[in-house]
């Protein structure tokens, strides 16, 4: 979001929504919430968007919701697709409005954006997608991907065939002929963002939260961030999270045991190759230098945060003393997470 971004209200400019959400048991909001203009109206859109995603603070609580907006942005910078998101200003029905992130979805109009061929299939993992090859049957993977787009019209055949590819190449096929079936700069670029920002609710974790596109003319795979609102080690690790990426996986076993299905096959094999790690290293590298060592990262949050504040006063989004807690908390991890990179040879000049 640009820096003179301004909130937009709740129902600003349109009639305001009614609606009626799924509930917890404790009675509050259960989110994060889809709106699809185009559900009932054929072709209905909203600033351009069929579809948006509005979510606050993920699986626990987090007054700032910095997370998402700050490792969006940062992707970026670098150079690697990500949603746009911005705040807002929502209210369900009668109840008070209050502050929200509101995320694009990676669906066609945002492939649309990014890649010169955008008419490729597009495969979201589901939680614990570890890439490992089950065999030819589509059907035995219904549980760890969905296909978003060209349905019905293109299948899983090019993913079983990159996951086979995965499992059954040996080393020096491997090194050689990866970078056929995926675009190993862009990976490497998404492994270190996430490593380096404790993203553990992607890949490098949980085998979750990421799309793998498909362009049908290069034959190959990128890998996209999504829903990137456990970041900044809320969902896990720590200021000293491993950046090697050695024992990062959760769960334990094959195909989708354990919460996060064990260790991923692309992950592991692009990491135990001495010139994809060179790769990954370099990257690391470049990230650090642009959001940390410029500072980059800490200027977003005090972006976002000085946004809120100005908003704030007319509109009541947040309780300001709980935002700014929640916002210098935000602060004191990366400042640390800083000082702890500094502490590795990788980033010693």
């Amino acid at each position: 979001m640009p820096e003179n971004a301004e909130v937009p209200e709740a129902g600003q400019g349109q009639d305001v929504m009614r609606f009626n959400p799924t509930e917890q048991n404790s009675g509050e909001v259960k989110i994060p919430f889809m709106i699809k203009f185009d559900e009932y109206v054929e072709g209905q859109t909203y600033q351009g968007y069929t579809a948006i995603s509005i979510r606050n603070y993920g699986v626990s609580g987090d007054a700032s919701m910095l997370q998402e907006p700050v490792t969006n942005e940062i992707a970026q910078l670098v150079g690697l697709p990500a949603t746009d998101t911005v705040y807002t200003g929502f209210r369900f029905n009668d109840e008070e409005e209050t502050l929200y992130v509101v995320s694009e979805l990676v669906n066609q109009e945002y492939l649309d954006s990014y890649f010169e061929n955008s008419n490729g299939v597009l495969y979201k993992a589901e939680l614990g997608s570890t890439l490992n090859y089950e065999g030819e049957d589509p059907s035995l993977y219904s549980e760890s991907f969905t296909q978003q787009t060209r349905v019905n019209d293109a299948d899983l055949a090019p993913l079983i065939k990159f996951m086979r590819f995965l499992s059954e190449s040996d080393d020096a096929t491997f090194e050689k002929e990866l970078p056929n079936y995926l675009d190993v700069d862009a990976f490497a670029t998404y492994l270190a963002i996430n490593a380096l920002l404790v993203n553990t609710d992607s890949m490098i974790g949980m085998n979750n939260n990421y799309y793998l596109y498909y362009d049908d003319v290069t034959a190959q795979f990128t890998i996209l961030m999504w829903d990137a609102n456990e970041s900044l080690a809320k969902l896990g690790g720590s200021v000293t999270y491993d950046v090697s990426l050695t024992n990062t996986q959760q769960g334990r076993g094959g195909g989708r045991g354990g919460p996060g299905g064990g260790s991923n096959a692309l992950l592991t094999r692009f990491m135990a190759n001495a010139t994809f790690k060179a790769l990954y290293e370099e990257k690391l590298v470049e990230v650090y230098e642009q959001a940390f060592a410029t500072g980059a990262i800490s200027d977003v949050v005090e972006k976002y945060a000085t946004l809120i504040h100005s908003v704030n006063d007319d509109r009541s989004l947040v309780d300001i003393s709980t935002y700014d807690q929640a916002v210098e908390k935000i602060k004191n991890f990366i400042s640390q997470r800083k000082e702890y990179l500094q502490t590795l040879e990788l980033f010693i000049k």
